[in-house]
């Protein structure tokens, strides 16, 4: 019995990226959770030589890992999970270091970057793999484009030369947002069609979601009819196949499509429907949901109402210790905090201080701002150029070149932290 449950946590463990790659993390759960309840209740009825105890306990490890991984994506965080696996690695010392390093990783004491370098290290090419994809996210976060290139590019090299299809897939989508957000539409294209291809072959749910950066795309080059296309498309098949989470994200873009055309009775009944999914599916599908009913809450002068919007959509793309809470799919936190600016400037006819409070904002997003003038429609383009305008005059040269200087000199939790303070 007691080997049945160390083989059952093996099989279960080698089946984490299974289930991962088909987005069937509850049935994953479910499995672990089980398996890991059996050997806790069965630990003290068996009399086991101390080898089987450590294999036992490695297995145990293991299959914590799988378990933590398995829950953070459908947004459960059970940090006591990786915490008991780090505890059971360190206990053996060298004896088990890439697993021990994956415990560190996991639980948030390595950052990014040191986790990449102890697994470079190590050898270990298939963690390697799995955390560059976050260290690159925060480095786009921050503007550091060129740096975010070279740990993507890295991670498009492990995957090809282990014929990993979904990971090179999946990494050329990310070189299409490198490129989109550096104003390079017809490369950003290329990528995003050579990624669908990769994903036709490896992952259905992510092939159908590719869908929405031709989408995307074509929103922010002013071509809103030809989006509505492709958003349908994304939603049509979507729905065909019973991709909940897909399905939420194409009602998000449906409803910004029909936002640039000024139609906001269709944007917010399509982000509403969305928002119908809220619970079922990770917190980040509804972002483009909060954005646009926020933006449309502040055409309508519901400031309250799009404060609430904007605080879900900053702090979905903010939570990044941890490499599955957060994302960087836009839109990114510097959008977050434009509209915020956005709010502000609307509230601002009689209020200095929240005029300030705008320009503050403007300056802490100024770091961003060329990439997000490529990212949103154009309509957006010049609501913001109208709302830097109207604050600007209301301040005074001197006052507001003083107030962007604050927000300029801010780091990104910082400035997080001042969008947030007044809702808190």
């Amino acid at each position: 019995m007691a080997n049945d449950i160390e083989k059952g946590l093996r099989l279960a463990t080698a089946l984490q990226w299974f289930w991962h790659m088909r987005n069937y993390w509850i049935e994953g759960t479910g499995w672990l959770d089980r398996l890991l309840a059996a050997e806790a209740g069965g630990r003290g009825h068996q009399s086991l030589e101390p080898e089987r105890i450590t294999a036992r306990q490695v297995a145990r490890g293991k299959a914590l890992n799988a378990t933590y991984w398995n829950k953070s994506r459908i947004d459960q965080l059970e940090l006591s999970l990786v915490e008991e696996s780090l505890a059971i690695f360190q206990a053996y010392g060298d004896l088990y270091p890439n697993d021990l390093i994956y415990s560190l990783y996991l639980s948030g004491k390595l950052d990014f970057k040191e986790s990449a370098d102890l697994f470079r290290k190590a050898g270990d090419q298939f963690h390697l793999t799995e955390v560059l994809f976050p260290l690159a996210d925060t480095l786009l976060r921050c503007g550091e484009l060129a740096q975010a290139r070279i740990y993507i590019e890295e991670r498009q090299k492990l995957c090809k030369e282990r014929e990993d299809l979904e990971g090179q897939g999946s990494g050329l989508w990310r070189l299409g947002i490198l490129e989109f957000l550096q104003g390079n539409i017809r490369r950003a294209i290329e990528f995003f069609k050579e990624s669908r291809t990769l994903l036709q072959v490896s992952n259905q749910e992510f092939f159908v979601f590719a869908i929405r950066f031709q989408a995307w795309v074509a929103l922010a080059q002013g071509e809103i009819y030809e989006a509505i296309h492709f958003s349908q498309d994304e939603l049509d098949a979507a729905r065909e196949h019973a991709i909940s989470w897909v399905v939420v994200d194409a009602l998000g873009f449906l409803g910004w499509e029909a936002r640039a055309l000024g139609d906001e009775e269709q944007a917010v009944r399509r982000c509403e429907e969305a928002l119908k999914f809220y619970g079922q599916v990770r917190a980040s599908t509804l972002s483009i949901a909060f954005y646009v009913l926020g933006r449309v809450a502040i055409r309508r002068g519901q400031f309250a109402r799009a404060a609430t919007y904007f605080k879900e959509l900053v702090i979905i793309h903010n939570v990044y210790k941890y490499p599955w809470k957060g994302s960087f799919e836009p839109p990114p936190v510097h959008l977050g905090i434009q509209v915020f600016g956005i709010l502000a400037a609307a509230q601002a006819v009689n209020s200095p201080l929240q005029a300030r409070r705008a320009a503050v904002l403007f300056g802490a997003q100024a770091s961003m701002l060329s990439c997000l003038m490529n990212i949103i429609p154009t309509t957006e383009r010049l609501e913001y150029e109208q709302a830097v305008a109207a604050v600007h005059a209301a301040l005074g040269e001197e006052a507001f070149t003083a107030a962007w200087a604050e927000g300029r000199s801010m780091a990104l939790e910082q400035a997080v932290a001042y969008a947030l303070e007044e809702y808190e």
